[in-house]
């Protein structure tokens, strides 16, 4: 007798944008009537936006703060995610329990691992405070742990019942983590809004950076960002068709960052190695996927001049490249890239062999040298 049987995922995340969404957060954890709250934080967002939170939720008076993490991806690991269970079991977190996490990306991506192994799964909100938790890590969920100093090796697909996005917490950040977190802005209007991408070019990075994060032009980019990410993420929750376009600078920029996590002492951040990622996917793009060269000069010249680039060292490209053929994207032994047929027209599952991304890496270095040495490179 043959049985056979359906899943149905029925996942879904309440994302609140704007001034209101700490009240919002409030009203959200009394309905779900949970049997303990936790909260996870790094050092900083203990210190800076917690007594933010814990004042516009009363909902949290009973709260338990557990382990404040350490800052950088160094905190993103299985060791720190074991550690996160045992003190959830110590403190008799249940089922029914609910975890908080107020940080960037790295917390976004720990606390909804921790979260979804915990028990099998209990519910979390994550709040960003950091511009890449609010335009990428903690959205769409999907959660991660590093591994033998690679991005993202172990992780789930599971959602947080709410993602909190309460833009005054942008003005706690140094300028260089507002920098990163654009690159994923940027990334996203890439792939998916022409219109936005275009709205973006209307400001040099540098201008972007100089307007109020709590003004409605960042508002603006804020929810057009999210409108992307979760329109994407709800086509293609498992990653296997469409959502992969949110990819586009990941590989190589991925790589990059395993590089700097190994070798430097002030590791790059993320958002500084997806921009380097894009140039050198937009090499590819205008090479293997028909991306105008005139579209591919726009975007390089803008993230050019508006990151603090250095090139890749030559004797690195080796390491590079055994780092890229561990990413998730690899398929059938080739590695496989998201690129660009023109803004908001992305080509997905491009394979391109070590020879043509180490020649869009060395392009890339290039084009770095040529902006550093020519005071005319912006106009």
């Amino acid at each position: 007798m043959r049985l056979s049987f359906r899943t149905v995922t029925t996942e879904k995340t309440a994302v609140f944008i704007g001034s209101g969404a700490l009240a919002e957060t409030d009203r959200l954890i009394r309905s779900l009537r949970p049997s303990g709250i936790f909260i996870l934080a790094d050092r900083n967002t203990e210190r800076y936006c917690l007594p933010i939170l814990l004042a516009a939720c009363p909902a949290l008076a009973g709260a338990r703060l557990l382990q404040v993490l350490p800052g950088g991806e160094q905190a993103k690991t299985l060791d720190q995610a074991g550690r996160l269970w045992e003190e959830l079991m110590t403190a008799g977190a249940e089922r029914n329990s609910l975890l908080i996490n107020l940080g960037g990306g790295v917390t976004s991506d720990l606390g909804g691992f921790a979260a979804a192994g915990f028990k099998r799964g209990i519910r979390y909100i994550n709040v960003p405070t950091s511009l890449i938790g609010m335009a990428d890590a903690a959205l769409g969920g999907k959660t991660a742990v590093n591994a033998g100093k690679l991005k993202n090796q172990a992780g789930f697909f599971y959602c947080p019942v709410a993602v909190l996005i309460y833009p005054p917490f942008l003005e706690t950040l140094p300028r260089e983590h507002l920098r990163s977190g654009l690159a994923e802005i940027i990334k996203s209007s890439l792939v998916g809004d022409a219109g936005l991408y275009h709205y973006i070019l209307k400001n040099s990075i540098d201008c972007w950076l100089a307007l109020t994060v709590a003004g409605k032009e960042w508002e603006y980019l804020l929810k057009q960002t999210v409108r992307i990410k979760t329109r994407l993420a709800s086509q293609d929750y498992r990653e296997h068709g469409i959502r992969k376009a949110l990819n586009f600078g990941h590989t190589i920029g991925h790589g990059v960052e395993a590089l700097s996590l190994r070798t430097d002492e002030i590791p790059c951040l993320h958002g500084e190695a997806v921009a380097a990622g894009m140039i050198g996917a937009t090499r590819l793009s205008a090479i293997k996927a028909g991306l105008g060269e005139q579209s591919a000069d726009e975007i390089e010249r803008y993230l050019l001049t508006g990151f603090p680039f250095r090139p890749i060292r030559e004797a690195t490209l080796p390491d590079l490249w055994e780092a890229l053929l561990q990413d998730k994207k690899v398929s059938g032994g080739a590695v496989r890239f998201t690129l660009l047929r023109a803004p908001g027209r992305p080509h997905l599952n491009m394979s391109c062999s070590r020879e043509e991304v180490f020649g869009a890496i060395r392009y890339f270095n290039d084009r770095v040298r040529e902006a550093a040495a020519n005071p005319d490179f912006r106009s």
